[in-house]
C-alpha cells in the first residue's frame, strides 16, 4: 500500500526560480516526492506530492475513525477506515528537508500547506480489495487538540495600540516576530527571547527572575518548571548530540508542546513589566488581570473570579 500527501507550496513564484519541473526525487525511505505546476480552481499553483510505502499491515479503526453517517432516527454509526501503525508512517522529516533545501537553493522563504487527508493508493490487487471493502480510500487520521488561549481579552482600539506603542514596544516586536515565523522551535526562541529582553538577564539568572516575578507566580510557574523550558531553549538552539536528526525532530515536538504555556509568560510579561531590561523594577498596579492562562500540562485554567482583580488596590499607581 503506498500513501499519498499533496501539499501546496508557497509563494508560487518559485516555480520560475526552479530549472527542472516537474521535479522528481527517490529517497532513501522509499518515498517518491513530485513538485510539479498544476492547473487549481483559478490559478496554477505549485503542488508537492508526496507517496510513501506502506509495508506493515493496516488495521481497521470504526468506533475512532472520526467518520460517521447520520441515519434517518438521527443516529450517529461510526464509519471505518484504515489506520496507519505509528510506527509504520511516514516522517514529516524528508518533506521538511526537500522543503528547506528547495528555500536554500532559491533564497526564498517557503511554505507547506497539507491539501486534504491523504489517500491510499492499492499496489495489487490485495490492498485493492481492502480498501473496497472499508469503503475508503482516505486513511485513519487521529485527531487532537492543542490548548492555546490569551492570558486576557483585548479591545483593539486605538487606545490600545497607543499603549503598546508607548510602552513595552521591544517585547511587542519581539512577540511579533514569533507569530510570523513558522517553525516550533523558531517561535520558541523568539518568545523567549521575549523574556531575556524584559528582564536584562539569561540562562540561570534569568530563571531566578522570572521564579521571583509575582504576575509568573500567578500563573503558576515554579524555578524547576523555567528551568527546564531553559534546557528546552538550549536545545533548540544548539545540535550537540550524536544523532542530530532524531533530536531536531524531538525538539521541535517538545517546542511544539510547550509554545502555548510560552506564549501565557511572554504575554503576561509584556503587560505588566513596569521597567522593561530591568530584572526587577516591579509591575504595573493595578496589573491587568488574569482571565484564563495554559498551565504546564498544557490545559487550559480559566479564572472564574477575574473580575475582581479589577477593584482598585490601596496604593495603586
Amino acid at each position: 500500500m503506498i500513501l499519498r500527501n499533496t501539499y501546496l507550496v508557497t509563494p508560487h513564484s518559485l516555480a520560475k526560480a526552479i530549472d527542472e519541473l516537474p521535479l522528481e526525487l527517490e529517497l532513501e525511505d522509499g518515498s517518491h516526492l513530485r513538485l510539479s505546476e498544476e492547473r487549481g480552481d483559478e490559478e496554477m499553483e505549485l503542488c508537492l506530492v508526496c507517496e510513501f510505502p506502506i509495508k506493515a499491515s493496516l488495521e481497521i479503526e470504526v468506533e475512532h475513525s472520526g467518520w460517521s453517517v447520520e441515519l434517518s432516527d438521527g443516529t450517529d454509526v461510526p464509519l471505518p477506515r484504515l489506520r496507519i501503525p505509528d510506527d509504520s508512517g511516514p516522517s514529516h522529516r524528508h518533506l521538511d528537508d526537500v522543503i528547506d533545501a528547495l528555500s536554500f537553493l532559491t533564497d526564498k522563504r517557503l511554505h507547506c500547506r497539507h491539501v486534504g487527508r491523504g489517500l491510499l493508493v492499492p499496489e495489487d490487487q490485495e490492498d485493492a480489495d481492502l480498501i473496497e471493502g472499508v469503503g475508503s480510500d482516505e486513511p485513519f487520521s487521529a485527531t487532537g487538540l492543542k490548548a492555546s488561549i490569551r492570558t486576557m481579552s483585548f479591545v483593539v482600539d486605538a487606545e490600545n495600540v497607543q499603549a503598546l506603542v508607548g510602552g513595552p514596544r521591544i517585547g511587542v516586536r519581539l512577540y511579533a516576530d514569533a507569530l510570523r515565523l513558522t517553525l516550533p522551535t523558531s517561535q520558541f526562541r523568539e518568545f523567549w527571547r521575549v523574556l531575556e529582553s524584559a528582564f536584562g538577564q539569561k540562562d540561570r539568572a534569568l530563571v531566578k527572575s522570572i521564579a521571583e516575578y509575582e504576575p509568573a507566580q500567578e500563573i503558576k510557574f515554579d524555578i524547576e518548571e523555567l528551568k527546564d523550558l531553559l534546557t528546552l531553549r538550549g536545545r533548540a538552539s544548539h545540535a550537540e548530540t550524536s544523532a542530530p536528526d532524531i533530536e531536531l525532530d524531538r525538539v521541535e515536538g517538545l517546542c511544539d508542546d510547550k509554545l502555548p504555556r510560552l506564549r501565557s509568560l511572554a504575554e503576561r510579561v509584556i503587560l505588566t513589566k513596569r521597567t522593561w531590561g530591568a530584572p526587577s523594577g516591579g509591575i504595573h498596579n493595578p496589573a491587568p488581570p488574569v482571565m484564563s492562562y495554559v498551565n504546564k500540562n498544557g490545559a487550559v485554567v480559566l479564572i472564574k473570579n477575574w473580575k475582581k482583580q479589577l477593584e482598585p488596590a490601596k496604593g495603586s499607581d
